[in-house]
């Protein structure tokens, strides 16, 4: 098992051992947020590009909210600095490096599901 799939079953573990929802049901969901979260990434690089705090702390907080939820937790964890950083207008120089982690992530959990 590669590390896609190991982030994608630790995930699905976590949730559903928490939530009690069977592994289906919570792929479902995974795959339907994915194409949120993703349209968010698009929305943040957006505003990193155009340097609008406000659009990158409102953003970072939705999708570090849609990760939590789901247990992505290396999303989480770029989000919750990117969103930090953002609401304290500091180290705007790492912003795009923090965007290209979280698009990354993203893709990995996007892959995994494909396999």
């Amino acid at each position: 098992m590669g590390v896609q799939e190991e982030k994608l079953e630790e995930a699905i573990t976590k949730f559903c051992n928490e939530m009690g929802f069977e592994r289906d049901v919570y792929l479902k969901i995974l795959i339907n947020a994915l194409v949120d979260i993703a349209k968010d990434v698009e929305l943040l690089r957006a505003g990193i590009t155009s340097g609008d705090m406000n659009t990158i702390q409102q953003i970072s907080h939705r999708i570090k909210g849609a990760s939590s939820n789901l247990r992505l937790n290396d999303i989480v964890l770029v989000a919750t600095e990117l969103n930090t950083l953002a609401k304290q207008g500091q180290e705007v120089s790492r912003y795009p490096s923090l965007y290209v982690q979280i698009e990354a992530a993203i893709n990995i959990y996007q892959q995994a599901l494909e396999k």
